[in-house]
């Protein structure tokens, strides 16, 4: 591989990394910032996010993913849905499980277990407990987002952006030297063929 092809790679290849870098910084800075904000959960459109902190729901949802949450009504949930839902007595504590059996005859009425337990969970989740139905699950990606709500994730975030800035920088310097490189090189030959 010749040098002007190694050194092409090398820039399309700090291209990815640089978008991939960009791209996670800011939508980092984005749910944090909503988040502090609005002092709730982060949200994307209708979509709520959560981060999954068991394994209940193994494999259909890891520990450590980020779920999409969307409001739903009741009515249009059913058997084999996951739902999001808050504790009767607790409703700080948060749940996702699939609905296993739907009851309408004092309400309607959901029974649900996670995928990864033998049993189901032992009250039934009443429709005002319903926080919607789980559209979306991405793998690792709350680990990530629980990390960058800490101190050292924060100083981290700052790390990412400064790494991001310090490539770009990288990146226009070095293209700077090669065209300035060029034009000299291109002056050596006029002045060449001029003499001879």
């Amino acid at each position: 591989m010749e040098k002007g092809a190694k050194r092409k790679a090398l820039d399309v290849f700090s291209n990815i990394i640089l978008v991939i870098l960009t791209a996670m910084a800011l939508i980092l800075v984005f749910f944090l910032l909503q988040s502090k904000v609005s002092g709730g959960v982060p949200s994307l459109g209708s979509y709520q996010l959560y981060i999954v902190m068991s394994g209940s729901m193994s494999p259909a949802v890891d520990t450590g993913s980020l779920v999409a949450v969307k409001a739903v009504e009741a009515e249009a949930i059913e058997p084999q849905d996951i739902i999001t839902f808050r504790g009767e007595v607790d409703e700080h504590n948060i749940t996702t499980h699939r609905v296993v059996a739907k009851e309408n005859q004092y309400g309607i009425q959901f029974t649900t277990r996670g995928d990864a337990n033998d049993v189901e969970d032992p009250m039934p989740v009443k429709d005002s407990q319903i926080m919607g139905k789980v559209v979306l699950s991405v793998p690792y990606a709350g680990y990530a987002f629980h990390f960058a709500r800490t101190r050292e994730g924060v100083m981290a975030l700052v790390g990412l952006v400064a790494a991001v800035i310090t490539l770009e920088l990288v990146k226009t310097l070095r293209e700077e030297k090669y065209k300035s490189k060029d034009k000299s090189t291109d002056h050596e030959e006029v002045v060449t063929s001029e003499k001879g």
